[in-house]
């Protein structure tokens, strides 16, 4: 029999169908990005990538003559992109993961936190300098998602050995960037503070310097000492080697008197008896030498007048008093936030006006003290929900006590981490100034204690289950 001619669909229809296959397409691709992004190892690949990266807006480009002007506008235009494509692929992360339990649990922990961020934006509308506000509220939500992510991974302690690793290596790079800098061109490294005072800012600031390298020394000592990390013990003569030397020639006087006081306590509070009994007795045995060897005490007192000739990098005791003329910034910025006492300057804004002549030149200082800084930016509204954030996590991390012996020890080394970030934000923003190492730092560690926080309550609903 003749087959009957065949009908060939409409146009019409054949472009329905083409589309649907390309929406069809389209969201199979949206749906594989989507659970790419809310696994957790692409949420352990982005806080590692954030720990060498983020850092990186810490540099400075100094000395570039007139003629290449534009190389400083490219470096600017290298951080802008930097710091937005943290907030974005952060954000992604954290909105396509929202359903799961451990990023809920993290947003949950650090609601404290970003009703701060929500204040802050909201001082922008009365800021004199709206740019600087801007930037630097975006500054601290990148760090507020990586640390609501790292609290989402570090429910285990492999992403606890694993970020602690990565933290201790990118202080490393930077100390032996640096040092090698310096040793090429003391100017442009930023240590030498003699010529800093002179001609401006090197690389990295010596105070930046010497904070990342005290903190490189103490992570360090925690990770070998609390932990036992397998990789620690290298990690640690190799920060000896290199972020020991830049902590000296940062001379940093904060930052090197803290360090050489936690750090001893870390070694004998986490050490075994045996440990602590070889301290001991070291010390005793040392002492006993030094009264045989120098009865008159002659070479303690030459050891101890270069100790203060170095820690008082050439001032006198006026000056020293005075905090290196930190008194006279005190002064003049906690008069400017009496102007507006309840709602701040403007986020990162010390002054009505945007600008505070001190220290023989007007500019948007920062206040060298973490807590008149938000004062002045914030207000006593902003002080007061930091204050609660911060009060919510330190809350959040206190069940590390009572789980077992692995966070009893994260518990105690946070503590530690703690004192110095105390006493070293008594004389500088700290970790809510710029976006620096120890910035990074904090906020990763807040997202750690907080991780391991929730490892109980993990571990009972799988027992359930």
């Amino acid at each position: 029999m003749p087959q009957p001619p065949l009908r060939h669909p409409p146009v019409h229809s054949q472009r329905v169908r083409q589309q649907v296959t390309r929406h069809g397409i389209l969201l199979t691709k949206l749906a594989d990005m989507r659970t790419w992004l809310s696994s957790a190892q692409t949420r352990t690949r982005f806080c590692i990538a954030v720990i060498y990266l983020l850092p990186l807006l810490t540099y400075t480009t100094p000395g570039i003559p007139p003629e290449n002007a534009g190389l400083d506008r490219y470096f600017a235009l290298t951080k802008a992109i930097l710091l937005a494509s943290t907030v974005a692929i952060g954000s992604l992360i954290i909105v396509f993961g929202f359903r799961s339990n451990s990023i809920d649990r993290s947003v949950q922990s650090f609601g404290g936190w970003l009703l701060f961020f929500a204040w802050a934006v909201t001082t922008i509308s009365w800021s004199p300098l709206k740019t600087v506000s801007l930037s630097q509220a975006g500054g601290l939500f990148s760090l507020l998602l990586h640390s609501i992510i790292v609290a989402s991974v570090c429910d285990h302690r492999g992403n606890v050995s694993r970020l602690f690793r990565h933290l201790c290596q990118s202080l490393i790079l930077l100390a032996t960037f640096i040092v090698t800098v310096y040793v090429f061109d003391p100017v442009t490294s930023g240590l030498d503070r003699e010529i800093l005072n002179v001609q401006g800012d090197g690389l990295v600031h010596p105070t930046a310097s010497g904070a990342a390298a005290a903190l490189g020394l103490l992570l360090a000592t925690i990770a070998y000492t609390a932990f036992r990390f397998h990789w620690s013990a290298r990690v640690l003569a190799v920060s000896i080697l290199t972020c020991g030397p830049l902590l000296l020639l940062s001379n940093s006087r904060t930052a090197t008197v803290f360090a050489g006081l936690i750090i001893p306590v870390c070694l004998f509070s986490f050490g075994s008896t045996r440990r602590r009994g070889a301290m001991i007795v070291g010390a005793a045995v040392l002492s006993l030498v030094v009264i045989i060897v120098d009865p008159g005490f002659t070479l303690i007192d030459q050891g101890l007048g270069s100790s203060v000739q170095y820690l008082m990098r050439g001032q006198d005791l006026a000056q020293l008093r005075q905090a290196s003329g930190r008194q006279e910034m005190w002064t003049a910025i906690w008069s400017e936030y009496l102007h507006a006492p309840l709602t701040g300057h403007g986020y990162y804004v010390t002054s009505r006006t945007g600008s505070l002549y001190v220290w023989n030149h007007f500019a948007n200082h920062t206040a060298h003290n973490i807590y008149l800084q938000i004062f002045a930016g914030t207000g006593l509204i902003g002080f007061t929900l930091w204050s609660v954030a911060m009060v919510t996590v330190i809350v959040q991390c206190w069940r590390l006590w009572e789980i077992d012996r692995f966070t009893r020890h994260l518990a105690w080394s946070l503590f530690f981490c703690a004192l110095w970030y105390m006493g070293w934000s008594l004389g500088s923003a700290s970790f809510m100034g710029p976006l620096r190492y120890e910035s990074v730092i904090a906020f990763t560690l807040l997202g750690i204690g907080v991780g391991q926080s929730y490892r109980d309550a993990i571990r009972n609903s799988r027992i359930s289950t």
